[in-house]
């Protein structure tokens, strides 16, 4: 049922999710259980479009979107390790 956005009801805010018909966490949970961030560049979205059918456009939207979120969890933990998250050393 539309509403008054002309959204269904229910439908999801996440445009990846509304195209692939998978929510983030489960597409994290594939490429990390997948060693995505240890993958050369581009290999995701290769990865993607072959075993998940994903357009070009949506599996590297996926790509950068986890590669970033991949990159600021490493940056979480190095905080923990000397650095001020900063980028200097404590």
């Amino acid at each position: 049922m539309a509403t008054s956005t002309g959204v269904s009801a229910g439908a999801t805010n996440d445009p990846v999710e509304a195209v692939t018909g998978k929510p983030w966490t489960e597409w994290q949970t594939v490429l990390d259980t997948w060693k995505g961030d240890k993958q050369y560049p581009n290999a995701i979205t290769i990865y993607l479009m072959r075993h998940y059918r994903l357009p070009r456009f949506w599996a590297q939207a996926v790509e950068l979107r986890y590669l970033r979120q991949r990159r600021k969890r490493n940056d979480v933990s190095l905080i923990g390790e000397g650095e001020t998250g900063n980028g200097n050393m404590a």
